[in-house]
Order: structure tokens, then C-alpha cells, then sequence
């Protein structure tokens, strides 16, 4: 476990002297990832959710970007229809919650 630590901090090092990282390498994927594991059936309150259904969130996820960029939609209404794909998300989450619930 050491081994891989001192390897990881190691990579970051090495990339940040050649300048080959950049720290705003991944801007704007925060709600692609947050839609991914919400979509995988992780829960925004804790306790639930797992790694492959992270990764299925993130399938999901890239399917419902392919089908905007597909559908020839402007580039610029891609975040707010994956926001609302995430709301959807945990609007559906939150009605299971409570049909469960009430059975008991």
C-alpha cells in the first residue's frame, strides 16, 4: 500500500516539474461526475452505491452526451440538459425511497 502511495505522489511530482499537467486540465467535468455516480445509483445523502454502478452512471452518462451531440443540440444547452438528466436522477431515487417505505 506504501509502494503505491509513494508511486502516485511520485507521478504528480514528475508531471508537475515538466510541465506536462495542468491544473485546469478537468474543468467543468464536476457535473459529469456527480450525474455519473448518481445515475449508478450512489446516494446524494450517503450509504448507498458502489463502483460499478459508478461506472454504469458514467456509460450512461457519455450515451446521453453522444445522443445531444448526435442530435445536433447546441453545445451550449449540453450542461443544462445533463442537469436535468442528474434531477431526474434523484427525483427517481427519492420516489423509490418512499415507495419502499410505505410497504413496510
Amino acid at each position: 500500500m506504501l509502494n503505491g502511495l509513494l508511486a502516485g505522489l511520485g507521478g504528480i511530482v514528475l508531471s508537475g516539474r515538466s510541465n506536462l499537467a495542468h491544473p485546469d486540465a478537468a474543468l467543468g467535468f464536476e457535473l459529469f461526475v456527480i450525474g455519473a455516480v448518481v445515475m449508478g445509483g450512489t446516494s446524494l445523502m450517503g450509504g448507498k452505491g458502489g463502483v460499478l454502478g459508478a461506472v454504469l452512471g458514467a456509460v450512461l452518462m457519455a450515451e446521453v452526451q453522444n445522443g445531444i451531440n448526435l442530435l445536433d443540440i447546441p453545445v451550449n444547452l449540453m450542461q443544462p440538459i445533463l442537469g436535468a438528466v442528474i434531477v431526474l436522477a434523484v427525483f427517481s431515487d427519492q420516489l423509490q425511497k418512499r415507495r419502499k417505505v410505505k410497504r413496510g
